[in-house]
């Protein structure tokens, strides 16, 4: 930051005349520079300090101790916001208006005292401005009094307890495994920037389960690079699917974690419910702002329940330009969606900074896994509380995923061709065992049915193939009668019977009704469809017409098309 010679060259000489009279100092000169010489000793004379500070007001000299307790400097927006605006004027108007007779804050009375300066600083990649004592006065002001003690973090919620409990998402992995196995059987058509139309993935997982989870899912397998598009359909990719199934649950889990977590293209504040941003012109950089908020995340106690309000109070504290490095609070265009109005300024900082803080709890860190929502209200819609699990505890504290080993013999095979998964087998035997397969009713158990076998034949899957993969799986040869069943199966849906029919339509209800009176009528009219149509074989065709007609009818033949 600046020294006072610094700040005071920079103002315009209408300034520092009205800095002199309000300290009190008879200026000899009035050219700018030999102003600013006499004014810097003067300003820095203890005595001149001393009545200055027994000159203030209790919130005048609360705001000169807010920026020592910060080391002399703040960011302007913040320091502003708590202590009051500094009113911009030319050189014309102030002299006209002589705003340091009746200033519209603290922050604007310090202003025009002289202990104050305002300039923009680099800090990482962003330049904010800042308000700040100049670098040489601070030494001369005594010690503020300490601040109030606060809570660092948010306490566990002693006194509340939810009423309903939304555990965190456990299955997200077991999810994304179920959209990878409908993309290896079903191949669905790609969509540009929306989620495929994959209405058996959606039924595995229940209908409850909404189009927002259903996209977050997708994109996260697209992120990790598991899902491709080939000629216009998703299909799994080959290698680093095969690899990410193939790994322990943990491991999976932790991997869409860091997904999202480093992850530029989903944009959590344009998903904040009751915001809309207008996306031109500006942009946000999601990273950053997740990073600066499971920082934040990390100083919470696990396992405990507290509550989001405490949380969002603490951030705004200590993090307040979490998702805005340059505190820029006024060039994003981000409107109310139910009014339209444009949030411009620190104040909607709660209405979008606030929201967001609740969307990482509620939507991403939730299906994630790590976080558990309370509610104070059987009936609400709003989680008060969150919780963070021990596997969220786990991801924010660092902490390295232990080894595992690989289960030796991942499947059995018994003699009626059931498949049971060990508990610990990967995703991969699993996948693989569902591409020829039926799941039945108990967990992790599979069954080789004819029906499934035209799965295996949809996917191209030959009985050897079948066999090898069975025998590697179980590490021990397959029984003879087994690989016979596979055949017997695999056969029994070879044979279909083609047979052409014949479709009789009647004008009446009344002549089919007749006819079906007759007993020896009867038998030739085969499959009654409707009260007016019915369904028989070709072969009969010849024997119904002469019977027909010998009853006086005359029905009119018509053919079909070709083809």
């Amino acid at each position: 930051m600046q020294n006072l010679a610094q700040v005071l060259v920079d103002f315009d000489i209408v300034h520092l005349r009205a800095i002199a009279r309000q300290r009190g100092v008879e200026l000899e000169s009035l050219v700018h520079r030999d102003v600013v010489d006499q004014l810097v000793p003067a300003l820095m004379e203890p005595a001149h300090i001393k009545r200055a500070l027994k000159a203030m007001s209790d919130a005048e000299r609360e705001a000169l101790a807010t920026l020592q307790r910060a080391g002399g400097k703040q960011r302007a927006h913040l320091f502003l916001h708590e202590h009051g605006s500094i009113r911009r004027y030319g050189p014309a108007r102030m002299e006209r208006e002589e705003p340091w007779l009746s200033p519209a804050s603290p922050a604007e009375a310090l202003w025009y005292l002289g202990f104050l300066g305002r300039a923009f600083a680099r800090v990482e990649d962003e330049t904010p401005e800042f308000v700040f004592i100049p670098t040489d006065l601070i030494p001369l002001l005594p010690a503020p009094d300490p601040e109030p003690p606060t809570s660092e973090k948010p306490q566990p919620s002693t006194e509340i307890a939810p009423v309903r409990i939304d555990a965190s998402n456990a299955g997200i992995v077991t999810d994304l495994y179920e959209m990878l196995l409908h993309i290896q059987l079903h191949r669905p058509r790609a969509v540009e920037s929306a989620l495929p139309d994959m209405d058996a993935w959606r039924q595995r997982l229940g209908e409850e389960c909404p189009d927002e989870y259903l996209e977050f899912i997708y994109h996260l397998g697209r992120q990790i690079g598991l899902v491709e598009i080939e000629s216009g359909r998703l299909r799994l990719t080959p290698d680093r699917a095969r690899d990410w199934l193939d790994r322990p649950a943990i491991w999976q889990w932790r991997s869409l974690m860091n997904a999202w977590k480093d992850d530029a293209e989903w944009n959590d504040l344009w998903r904040v419910p009751g915001i809309h941003c207008d996306r031109a012109g500006w942009e946000n950089d999601p990273i950053r702002s997740r990073e600066r908020f499971l920082a934040q995340l990390q100083a919470v106690p696990a396992r405990e329940w507290l509550l989001i309000v405490d949380l969002t109070r603490q951030i705004k504290s200590s993090d307040p330009d979490f998702q805005r490095p340059s505190g820029d609070y006024n060039s994003w265009y981000i409107r109310d969606a139910e009014s339209d109005e444009l949030l411009v300024g620190f104040e909607h900082w709660d209405t979008i900074e606030g929201a967001l803080i609740t969307h990482y709890l509620c939507r991403p860190l939730h299906w994630l896994g790590m976080i558990d929502l309370g509610y104070d209200e059987e009936g609400e819609d709003v989680p008060a509380l969150f919780r963070i699990t021990p596997a969220g505890e786990q991801f924010l504290s660092n902490s390295e995923i232990e080894s595992i080993e690989k289960t030796a013999t991942p499947i059995e095979v018994n003699e009626e061709l059931v498949i049971r998964l060990a508990q610990d087998a990967t995703l991969y035997y699993r996948l693989q065992i569902e591409r020829f397969t039926e799941r039945v009713s108990e967990e992790n158990v599979f069954q080789i049915t004819p029906r499934s076998l035209l799965t295996a034949r949809s996917q191209n899957i030959q009985p050897p193939a079948i066999t090898n993969f069975l025998e590697r799986a179980s590490t021990s040869p397959l029984p003879a009668n087994c690989q016979e069943k596979i055949r017997e199966r695999w056969h029994a849906v070879d044979q279909i019977r083609m047979r052409r029919l014949v479709t009789l339509d009647f004008s009446e209800p009344a002549v089919l009704d007749w006819l079906q009176k007759d007993p020896e009528r009867k038998h030739l009219l085969g499959e009654i469809v409707s009260p007016t149509r019915a369904r028989l074989p070709e072969s009969q065709l010849t024997r119904l017409l002469k019977r027909l007609r010998r009853l006086g009818l005359n029905p009119e033949v018509t053919q079909p098309p070709e083809n």
